[in-house]
């Protein structure tokens, strides 16, 4: 009996070992990598974009010459916007322009997927409210008043 439980745990660990050695991840496999970018491409993962930003994508290492699609997806499920790409001889993408931000996406989360051949990469971005600009106090505005009457006399008495 106890030869028989430990052949079967010893059996059960090894179907264990090799479903883990060729599961794929949610990947595919692939080992690209895309993220959210402005127009130079220099920022990675520009993830806060104003209403009227556009929102450029970067990718590195897929298939050289790769034909793939894109879309992003105001979540959880209105795709916006889509389109075809290719990557460069290097597998890569640099600052391609994928959309502009409108005013009805304010507040709301996107996710941009990248699809080449069975490798599918995705990345999050979020359109925020401006930030408010503080107006002049009455405060502030009567003290320049008073300023540049000052000055206007000033000046006046010298001519």
């Amino acid at each position: 009996m106890k030869k028989i439980v430990t052949i079967l745990v010893l059996l059960f660990l090894t179907l264990g070992f090799v479903n883990l050695a060729i599961a794929k991840d949610d990947d595919n496999g692939c080992n690209g990598a895309i993220w959210t970018t402005d127009e130079n491409g220099g920022i990675q993962d520009k993830n806060h974009y104003l209403v009227n930003e556009r929102v450029y994508l970067n990718a590195a290492n897929f298939d050289d010459d790769e034909e793939c699609t894109w879309e992003i997806k105001k979540l959880p499920h209105d795709v916006i916007s889509s389109g075809d790409i290719n990557t460069d001889s290097d597998g890569k993408i640099d600052a391609a322009l994928l959309y502009t931000t409108q005013p009805g996406d304010v507040g709301s989360e996107f996710q941009v997927t990248l699809e080449c051949d069975e490798c599918k990469k995705h990345d999050n971005y979020r359109v925020d409210e401006p930030e408010e600009v503080p107006e002049f106090s009455t405060i502030a505005a009567i003290v320049a008043l008073v300023g540049s009457l000052g000055i206007f006399m000033i000046v006046r008495k010298r001519h």
